[in-house]
């Protein structure tokens, strides 16, 4: 495979010409190196607006050349527009040369100066660059060409990401690396271990200055889904600047790559999906410690924590998807979210719900750990168009018989939310009064228990009676302070003084104890459990 890295032309290479042959040329090393994409002529004062960078200018100073104050301020919008260099025919200048003031401003910002001191066919110049630059635009498109389609063999080829990548190094001659969000970095050419190593450890160390350290260009994320996988990036050589057929490349290999690397998780996930019907009989209890340790092996590696946790999320955008590709392509992301947080994981699907098995690194605490989950499924809800709907996070447990447990208890946070609404942290261990409540109306003993503390209240007037409750949930809510309560209900208190009155006359002394006001506060959450939350209307 030819190595098309296209000609980048410097004014070295322009003042080599034919036509340069008697120009004096002011410019060190530097100067010289300057790439050259485009020739003008110009003959105006004010240049700024219209150039773009890189341009090499033809003048014969016939506008600015009156004054040495015109020439400095000519020569230094070329400077600050980062044009190539300046090309000067001296016919009109006094004495046949510039203002030793212009040469010298040149020569401190490394700018070229060309200088001829006879009449020169500018026009001749120009159709010849022009001619050069236009055939090296056709030759690099149709090399990119080449190389897109290329790229395309390699992925149908199906040999894989490492492969894509020594294709298009050898296409390019660039030498690539690539820093995968998950898993270890690739090299081509490979590279001795220490010097793996070295560039591996100023990635972990800080990517953003890692970054700062390439020449513009040279590193490209790979996108897709929404969210960043991996960064590509170009190894750096003795041409510090990349041409614009390197940049352009670097784009279309960014692309395939993105392409290999969902190919490849979006087999990996349908792979696990078919294969997911052990995690569900995990999770109904009716599968051997031995089997389950064997299938984590092959899903999250040979190191299992020793903790995990069920989350049930329900599926808010149902398609008629016979694939299963629209919930494949979701999954991903998810997953993705979660191993960025460190969580080692195993999905399925049953019915209308995705549950996640998520296995948190021993060092979190489980506050920790509900939080980084809640903050995934915000992402979640705010960029797979609302794919993932209400979840809830099951008990954490600590032995792999005990999935089932830890699915049962996600399972009841998730009822409550249906009966209640979203709670802020809808986790097993935060559900507090409510796993009572909500084993209560497992042996169907929670009617009885808010009937026998509210049930004449609530029957004492159906309009009356919620007015009264909701009272009596921010009474006992701000414990029994009445300004704060009054506040909460938005009333006066002499208001406050005769609902709370009515209240007692009802249902008897609200704080004669202390179980009698546990029991009032959990007879409230159980009545907003079985008929909606009280609030003010």
């Amino acid at each position: 495979m030819s190595k098309p890295v296209l000609q980048r032309f410097l004014v070295k290479d322009i003042v080599e010409l034919p036509f340069f042959e008697k120009a004096v040329v002011i410019g060190d090393k530097e100067a010289l190196e300057r790439t050259v994409t485009w020739v003008h002529i110009m003959e105006v004062t004010n240049v700024k607006q219209l150039l773009n960078g890189n341009e090499l200018i033809l003048s014969t100073g016939v506008v600015w050349q009156e004054s040495e104050e015109a020439c400095l301020t000519f020569l230094q919008q070329l400077i600050e527009k980062d044009v190539s260099g300046l090309v000067v025919e001296l016919l009109n200048f006094k004495n046949k040369k510039l203002p030793d003031a212009m040469v010298q401003l040149a020569k401190d910002h490394h700018f070229p100066l060309i200088l001829f001191h006879k009449e020169v066919r500018y026009i001749d110049i120009t159709q010849e660059l022009h001619a050069m630059f236009l055939n090296e635009h056709h030759q690099m498109v149709s090399k990119l060409e080449k190389l897109s389609e290329f790229l395309n063999n390699s992925l149908l080829s199906g040999k894989g990401l490492i492969n894509l990548l020594q294709d298009f190094h050898r296409f390019t001659n660039l030498d690539v690396m690539l820093f995968p969000k998950q898993g270890e970095a690739i090299f081509v050419p490979s590279l001795s271990h220490e010097i793996r190593e070295k560039y591996a450890n100023q990635w972990r160390k800080d990517k953003e200055i890692f970054i700062e350290a390439f020449p513009e260009g040279a590193v490209r994320p790979i996108y897709f889904l929404g969210q960043t996988f991996a960064h590509l990036v170009i190894r750096p050589r003795q041409s510090i600047e990349l041409t614009e057929f390197e940049i352009l490349a670097i784009d279309r290999g960014a692309t395939a790559i993105a392409q290999e690397i969902m190919r490849s998780m979006y087999y990996e996930e349908q792979k696990s999906h078919k294969e997911g019907a052990w995690v569900q009989q995990w999770l109904t209890g009716s599968t051997k410690e031995e089997e389950v340790r064997e299938h984590l092996h092959s899903s999250i590696g040979s190191s299992i924590p020793n903790q995990f946790l069920t989350v049930i999320s329900e599926i808010n955008d149902v398609k008629d998807d016979t694939t299963n590709s629209y919930y494949i392509s979701n999954v991903m992301i998810a997953r993705s979210f979660f191993e960025d947080k460190g969580f080692k994981i195993v999905i399925t699907k049953l019915n209308n719900y995705v549950v996640l098995l998520l296995f948190p690194p021993a060092y979190k605490k489980l506050f920790t750990v509900h939080e980084e989950i809640a903050k995934v499924f915000h992402r979640l809800h705010k960029g797979t168009n609302r794919y993932f709907g209400t979840y809830s996070i099951g008990q954490l447990v600590h032995q792999l018989s005990q999935a089932s447990n830890s699915y049962k208890s996600a399972k009841i946070v998730l009822q409550i939310q249906k009966r209640i609404g979203p709670l802020k942290l809808p986790a097993y261990e935060e559900l507090h009064a409510y796993r009572t409540i909500a084993m209560m109306e497992e042996n169907k003993e929670i009617e009885a228990f808010v009937s026998y503390y509210l049930g004449d209240l609530e029957n004492y007037d159906n309009d009356k009676g919620k007015e009264l409750l909701l009272t009596l949930k921010y009474y006992l809510l701000n414990n029994g302070k009445k300004k704060e309560t009054a506040d909460a209900l938005h009333i006066v208190r002499q208001t406050l003084y005769h609902r709370l009155s009515k209240i007692e006359e009802v249902i008897g002394n609200i704080f004669s104890s202390q179980d009698r006001r546990l029991g009032l506060e959990l007879a409230i959450k159980g009545y907003e459990y079985l008929y909606g939350s009280l609030h003010d209307e």
